[in-house]
């Protein structure tokens, strides 16, 4: 969550703000050590606090690794099916094969 907490709220914060369009999900559960939980927590006071439609989800899981696994699992399979529900192939990474490409290509 730091990345995402520096990410995320840059954007925020920034001139034109989060487009209405977006709605941060933060994945959480009882087992995630407490300061990640505080920061999960204050992340979305501030969301509340600039009108973005943010909400808890609760992943579950009895363990910190548990918790990770699920809301890895849950991110993925979301992701995987509005892809499928907005007619586009989730499969297809074109940009990240470009990056791979890039990278992989000795410096000069």
């Amino acid at each position: 969550i730091p990345e995402f907490n520096h990410n995320t709220l840059q954007a925020l914060a920034s001139p034109g703000g989060m487009p209405h369009a977006i709605a941060p999900i933060i994945l959480d559960a009882p087992a995630v050590p407490a300061k990640n939980r505080r920061r999960a927590a204050e992340t979305m006071h501030l969301f509340t606090e600039f009108h973005a439609r943010a909400q808890f989800v609760d992943a579950g899981g009895e363990t910190p690794l548990e918790a990770m696994i699920r809301a890895a699992t849950l991110g993925s399979w979301t992701a995987y099916y509005i892809a499928m529900l907005q007619g586009i192939d989730p499969a297809p990474v074109e940009v990240i094969d470009i990056f791979k490409e890039r990278i992989a290509e000795p410096e000069a």
